[in-house]
């Protein structure tokens, strides 16, 4: 996404906050704010508008040094929070399955290669509908079950699959 506003003539540079979900452009001198305006909200959908306060508040932080990426440092962002997702998650699963320290070393590595998997998928795409994210760990899990049946035995795997299929709704929860 940020690739697609940094394209449009005019922006010098486009950056996204660590929540995904306010941008900052940065224009060039004398450039077409209402076109860019326009070319923006075709990528932006919906997002695309902000009243004078938040656009305040959203300066004020950027001043305050507060976390703007640009379009390659959100990938890194989402690696790290693929790494703590997978620990919280991998390490809840391997306890409730009983795993060996070695069982649950590669059960939170399979979790983190795809999660950040899943994440760079949706970047790549841009989709940040909650369905495509959804749709990505649904097709994740049954990965993690097939990737973790070098390892686990019949029963675990069965645990783990019975735990990921719940696993959306207790997220939800927290």
């Amino acid at each position: 996404m940020l690739a697609q506003l940094d394209s449009v003539p005019g922006v010098v540079e486009s950056r996204v906050d660590w929540t995904g979900t306010r941008f900052l452009l940065r224009l060039a001198r004398g450039a077409d704010e209402a076109a860019i305006a326009d070319q923006s909200a075709q990528v932006l959908g919906d997002r695309a508008v902000a009243d004078d306060d938040e656009e305040r508040a959203a300066l004020e932080g950027l001043r305050r040094g507060e976390t703007w990426m640009r379009s390659g440092e959100t990938l890194r962002l989402s690696r790290e929070e693929s790494h703590i997702l997978a620990e919280r998650l991998g390490g809840q699963i391997a306890q409730q399955l009983d795993l060996t320290p070695q069982q649950r070393e590669r059960l939170i590595a399979v979790f983190q290669r795809e999660l950040f998997g899943a994440f760079a998928r949706i970047h790549r795409s841009g989709d940040r509908t909650d369905a495509t994210l959804e749709a990505q760990m649904r097709r994740g899990g049954a990965r993690i079950v097939e990737a973790c049946r070098e390892f686990l035995s019949a029963g675990q795997v069965e645990g783990l699959r019975s735990s990921l299929a719940g696993s959306p709704q207790e997220a939800d929860g927290d």
